[in-house]
């Protein structure tokens, strides 16, 4: 196996999925939510911008895509480690999910190991 500092993300997400397939339902769900607030709320949002590199338009863009992977492929990001990287976690859709992968390990929800998991793949 390489040094952490040398796998791409696509590999870690695959890692993370296989070390811990039993808590990806529940960040699906988290992501999705993210994705729906994003969505539904997105002139809220943008009053409160600010002046952010990514611009708010497609910021919400990013949220869309995300939504529509969840929607099309259901349950099959909680069994497939490979889909899930490659759909959720690469091009630039990785931008919203990383992120919100970033925000859930400091919820509450986030179960401690797999948060912990997270960090020491991603360095935070």
């Amino acid at each position: 196996m390489k040094p952490i500092y040398r796998l791409s993300l696509k590999d870690k997400i695959k890692i993370l999925h296989s070390l811990f397939p039993e808590k990806i339902p529940k960040y699906i769900g988290y992501l999705k939510n993210c994705a729906v607030e994003t969505i539904d709320d997105s002139e809220e949002i943008a009053r409160g911008w600010g002046n952010n590199v990514i611009q708010h338009g497609y910021w919400t863009v990013l949220a869309d895509r995300t939504f529509d992977c969840l929607r099309r492929y259901g349950d099959s990001f909680n069994h497939c480690g490979k889909l899930f990287a490659k759909r959720l976690f690469k091009n630039r859709v990785c931008l919203f999910t990383l992120h919100s992968l970033m925000q859930y390990v400091e919820t509450e929800d986030c179960p401690p190991k797999f948060a912990l998991a997270v960090r020491l793949l991603f360095d935070l």
